[in-house]
């Protein structure tokens, strides 16, 4: 079930397909970029006092572990989700 349609009880595998089919390829492609978002995120969140200094380092090594695990292939995104 996709988020856009929660709704609706029936699924046509096809329009699946066609409205999401490739998105894996392309979020490939985004999410080393999309960790470096969500590290300045964290960064923010520290600047206006949601996150703690320590919080904060847990996040960032967690995420740079992620990317480095990426970037050789030990962690990789699927479709199954």
């Amino acid at each position: 079930m996709k988020i856009w349609n929660k709704n609706i009880k029936t699924s046509n595998s096809s329009i699946d397909a066609f409205l999401s089919g490739e998105d894996i390829v392309l979020d490939q492609e985004l999410f080393l970029y999309d960790i470096e978002a969500s590290i300045a995120h964290a960064e923010e969140l520290k600047a206006i006092n949601i996150l703690n200094a320590s919080e904060l380092k847990k996040m960032v090594s967690a995420l740079n572990k992620l990317a480095k695990l990426f970037s050789i292939n030990k962690f990789k995104l699927d479709q199954k989700i």
